[in-house]
């Protein structure tokens, strides 16, 4: 009797043997093996903004929700202040993958997808709300699309700067007083003809650059959202804020493309979560910093001029010719806004 069992005992003992090695060499739920589960992928996140402004705690919000969500698969380098390089080198950067992700303005995207210079056209949105809602819409669909098919950098959330105005020597309320200033501007064209068909004459730096262009007097003006005013401090030399609302200038949040779809599809859907709720907090930040932003160049002894109703017209009379030329040029994305 006990040899019997014994040997039933036996028997089943040798019966776990495959089945626990089998059990082992199943793939895990999400479709990975254990050795796959674990691999682990590095993200350098190529920043320009310097530390405080909405961009950078973009960033470091990406950072903290992909590295929890992928329970340590994905981890994130963060490098702020153009430490890697200015806004042109940053996308190369990321297209050519020698970085993995930034977070820039249209007019550094150019080179990779030419519908992202519709972007910088003067008085194409309303206000942020319409200008997030077409982003998040057709208009910005079709942008997206073309960058995946002209270049490897994939959008993966459209966040927010907010509106351009100008920062002066001396108030400037309507488009004749423009012709007194080197302005500097995004590097971009559509971005010097703005400035350009207002009369001033066009300085195109990555923001970065700005303090020692104003220290040198290469430039005595910018054109620039709120926020960056004050992440650049032009208010140690330039006294005058111009509110116009020249043009809306989303934040483009990219990675790169082959990269992304090198993730097992598990971290794809953790990066694009992480991007797009890192990204609404980045536009919720840069709304509160903006809106900050008057009484702190106040405190600065910085005039602020808001324009009126027929100032703003003013301008935009006046920008008419280039704003013919980018619908022209952009037939289709001007029809698809709403």
């Amino acid at each position: 009797m006990l040899e019997k069992i014994g040997g039933n005992m036996r028997r089943f003992s040798l019966g776990i043997v495959p089945v626990v090695l089998l059990g082992l060499l199943l793939p895990l739920g999400n479709g990975a093996t254990s050795g796959a589960a674990t691999k682990k992928y590095t993200i350098i996140f190529a920043g320009a903004t310097p530390a405080g402004n909405a961009l950078t705690l973009q960033e470091y919000k990406f950072q903290k929700l992909v590295q929890a969500s992928s329970h340590g698969q994905i981890v994130v380098k963060t490098y702020i202040n153009s430490s890697l390089g200015t806004g042109a080198a940053l996308t190369a950067e990321v297209n050519s993958g020698a970085a993995q992700m930034t977070s820039l303005a249209p007019s550094y995207y150019v080179s990779y997808a030419t519908d992202m210079n519709f972007l910088n056209y003067p008085f194409i949105f309303s206000d942020d709300a319409n200008a997030l809602a077409n982003l998040n819409g057709a208009v910005g669909k079709t942008i997206a699309a073309q960058s995946l098919t002209d270049s490897n950098v994939k959008i993966l959330a459209w966040g927010s700067f907010g509106f351009l105005n100008f920062m002066t020597k001396a108030p400037v309320t309507m488009p004749s007083q423009m012709s007194a200033y080197k302005m500097r501007t995004q590097v971009s064209l559509v971005n010097e003809a703005t400035v350009t068909t207002l009369g001033a004459q066009a300085t195109p730096l990555a923001a970065s650059e700005l303090p020692t262009a104003l220290a040198t007097g290469l430039v005595n003006g910018d054109v620039n959202a709120l926020a960056q005013i004050i992440s650049y401090k032009d208010y140690t030399s330039l006294k005058y804020l111009d509110i116009i609302n020249l043009a809306f200038s989303p934040d483009v949040l990219s990675i790169n493309n082959t990269f992304f779809k090198s993730l097992p599809k598990n971290l794809q859907r953790d990066v694009t979560k992480a991007a797009l709720a890192a990204t609404a907090y980045e536009v919720k930040e840069t709304n509160l910093q903006n809106n900050a932003s008057v009484g702190i160049l106040q405190s600065f002894g910085v005039t602020v001029h808001q324009g009126t109703p027929s100032e703003i017209a003013a301008f935009k009379t006046a920008e008419a010719p280039l704003i013919a030329q980018g619908q022209a040029q952009f037939p289709s994305l001007y029809a698809a806004l709403k």
